[in-house]
């Protein structure tokens, strides 16, 4: 009770003012018209077409029933029963829902009447559903019933308007206007229900689609925040520390003053940097991570099927949704990053920062050394945030950090290496960012379809409370069906298609690289070729082609019978070549070419994962060739098809020169060619017909061919030779 005192009284001065106006603009107007019908206009009754035909005598002249007077109520008590009664009722179920509602989303209340399920219940159920729900029930209440209260309310009144001189009819006690009460609270309670279910689902659909990306985003968010945040720290505490040492006498102790007269503000730095600062990092820390460096990850395993997520859970994940959209992302002490601009310009002055840190402390630490300025940043420095309050090393965070950062072999980020990574996360939130918006866009356009059935049958209940037949408009709307569905029936399986395939499926999002064809084609083991979402709706995909920009709109309801494969699912992309050597190539060397080859493999940690294979794949001895088949495995998915084929330029670039230096490159062997001066040569074997003069030439594989020449003087010179190019 004394937190519902306290929301009243807080907002005491809308209350007073809605009831000032309630009583104004409501109240007074009504009753005032109601007085003058009942006094001035003879409180005239409420009658019907066949009320007055009924009342007539033999002579047709007006007479006057008086029990169907009795049975009809006047209009001075319809005025004051709708324009007063109505609204007070309305009026108290008005100031319940936002009661309710308000006591419900008050933060720190602790809800012990309902479970926080019900609680959900409530709050989806506010607005519409909750004022049907209190309106009927006061209605029920208050205005329904034989009773004199329920027909009038202040009956015991000596005025005639209050009481039973003022007919009331049968009204308050009127089957139908019962049934019309039962429909209110009825329709309020299905419509909270849909709410409730339909934002349940919708939730727990979000929650499958995006709940592990939107946790691997925070944790990358996190560790970029805290990586900034100690950069801050590290350049406040030199800082301050250069100010100290300057303003110190030769001979002070520690604790002299500054200039200015106050102490030098270290201690709570130091606490938060305790076991944090680069000269201080153990050897035993700093060995565990150079190990560290030569690990690689392992090969993850498809995840199970997930469970039901519990409502705290869906809650949860709603809330943290809402840090996506900050122009911080990675917190104050990163800085302000709206655009990916200001996001790579504060990458900068972060590695500064830490690149300055990591100078002072390798200075300090060898005082032997004369220049310890450092032009790459170690990947000691970041690990320092992986060190917990015990200042034992997390090994779990330190992974993490590499996964992220990407250093070399010998722990070296560059501020190019480094600007990728931070970016790499930005351009994740942005694009988590715009595939939920655009899920509450569909959601809502979804919800609007379910809105339309829900609230047609909700109109045919009204008209079967109100006695209406509604058999003929049954029969109407079936013959009007019956003929459309030749019409559009195959228009309307495809949109009902399109619909369950987006709803049900999802199989791609805004952003994603997907590749469509039929089932049972064969798919590329090169990657295939992809288009891009631009746009996503329940009834059309937007998409634009990687490699023109060309753009194209789909029906979903065409997509749903295809194969799709989405580039932005299929993570760490395996790529292949083939090398061909020489069968004069001897084991050992091959031995060596794979040892060196996986060792530049090892060194690009920010593009490859692990090569996977390489072995013998075919044996051309007549050739004079074996080929191997390689494959690598890479750490960014097939939507990055740019970067992976890159990547593997370079490896074939790099495979190429080794063969070469090794004396490994193989050339093909000569092929013999056989001129003939004959015309009937099959076409099939004329190779170059015009390079000689118009010769025919042929080419196969014997060891010999026969050579024509040109007739001279009319002698004709037979000559027979080998020629091989």
């Amino acid at each position: 009770m004394q937190e519902i005192k306290r929301i009243i009284y807080s907002n005491r001065t809308n209350i007073l003012r809605y009831a000032r106006g309630f009583m104004l603009y409501m109240i007074l107007p009504a009753t005032f018209v109601a007085f003058l019908l009942f006094y001035a206009f003879n409180n005239p009754h409420f009658e019907t077409r066949k009320d007055v035909v009924s009342n007539r005598n033999e002579e047709g002249e007006a007479g006057i029933d008086l029990k169907l007077l009795l049975s009809r109520p006047s209009y001075s008590w319809i005025v004051l029963f709708f324009g007063v009664r109505q609204v007070i009722t309305f009026s108290v179920a008005l100031a319940i829902e936002w009661l309710v509602i308000t006591y419900y989303q008050e933060p720190g209340i602790k809800f012990k009447i309902v479970r926080p399920m019900a609680r959900l219940f409530i709050i989806q159920a506010h607005g519409i559903p909750l004022l049907l729900i209190f309106w009927g029930i006061l209605n029920l209440v208050f205005l329904q019933g034989s009773s004199k209260f329920a027909r009038h309310w202040i009956y015991y009144l000596p005025l005639g308007i209050f009481n039973g001189e003022n007919p009331s009819g049968f009204f308050t006690n009127n089957q139908y206007y019962k049934r019309v009460l039962y429909l209110m609270v009825g329709t309020g309670a299905a419509m909270a229900a849909k709410r409730f279910l339909i934002g349940l689902r919708f939730g727990q659909n979000s929650y499958h689609r995006y709940a592990d990306r939107l946790t691997s985003v925070l944790k990358q968010m996190l560790r970029v925040s805290k990586l900034a945040r100690l950069s801050e720290l590290n350049k406040k505490l030199d800082n301050e520390t250069n100010e100290t040492n300057a303003a110190a006498a030769p001979d002070t102790s520690d604790d002299v003053e500054n200039n200015d007269g106050r102490q030098p503000a270290h201690g709570d730095m130091n606490e938060l940097l305790t076991g944090l600062n680069l000269g201080s990092f153990a050897d035993g820390s700093t060995n565990k991570i150079t190990e560290m460096l030569g690990e690689w990850e392992d090969i993850e395993l498809a995840g199970k099927r997930k469970e039901k997520p519990s409502l705290s859970a869906i809650v949860q994940f709603g809330s943290s949704l809402g840090v996506l959209n900050s122009d911080h992302p990675f917190g104050q002490y990163f800085g302000y990053c709206p655009t990916r601009y200001d996001s790579v310009e504060c990458s900068q002055r972060i590695y500064s920062n830490l690149l300055k840190s990591s100078s002072s402390s390798s200075s300090s630490s060898d005082e032997s050394t004369t220049d310890a300025t450092l032009t790459t940043l170690k990947f000691h420095t970041i690990a320092l945030i992986a060190i917990d309050e015990t200042g034992e090393l997390d090994t779990d965070q330190v992974k993490q950090l590499m996964k992220l950062y990407r250093p070399t072999r010998d722990g070296d980020i560059s501020l190019i290496d480094f600007c990728k990574s931070v970016d790499s996360v930005y351009k994740e939130i942005r694009k988590l960012r715009a595939s939920v918006a655009n899920e509450v866009i569909m959601n809502a356009a979804a919800e609007k379809l379910i809105d339309f059935l829900f609230y047609t049958a909700v109109f045919i209940l009204a008209l079967v409370a109100v006695g209406v037949d509604v058999s003929a408009l049954f029969l109407g709307l079936g013959t009007l069906i019956i003929s459309l569905s030749f019409c559009i029936g195959g228009a309307s399986s495809d949109v009902i298609k399109g619909l369950l395939f987006i709803l049900l499926q999802r199989p791609y999002d805004i952003g994603d690289r997907i590749a469509m064809s039929y089932v049972t084609d064969d798919a590329a083991g090169t990657g295939s070729p992809g288009w891009t979402v631009t746009d996503l709706t329940l009834y059309h995909t937007t998409l634009c082609y990687g490699s023109s920009l060309e753009t194209a709109t789909i029906n979903n309801g065409a997509m749903a019978n295809l194969r799709i494969i989405n580039s932005a699912r299929s993570p760490r992309a395996q790529l292949q070549f083939y090398m061909k050597f020489g069968v004069s190539v001897k084991p050992e060397t091959i031995e060596e070419f794979k040892n060196q080859l996986f060792r530049y493999i090892r060194s690009k940690p920010r593009q490859w994962l692990c090569p996977l294979a390489f072995r013998l794949s075919k044996i051309a001895a007549d050739l004079g060739y074996v080929e191997y088949f390689i494959l690598l495995q890479h750490r960014e998915s097939w939507q990055q098809i740019g970067g992976l084929l890159n990547s593997l330029s370079d490896v074939q670039q790099f495979s190429f020169e080794l063969s070469t230096s090794l004396g490994m490159d193989f050339q093909s062997p000569a092929l013999p060619i056989h001129f003939d001066s004959s015309s009937s040569l099959p076409e099939e074997q004329s190779v170059a017909r015009s390079i000689f003069g118009g010769n025919q030439f042929t080419s196969d594989g014997n060891a010999a061919s026969n050579i024509a020449t040109s007739r001279n003087d009319n002698d004709q010179v037979a000559t027979e030779g080998i020629f091989t190019l």
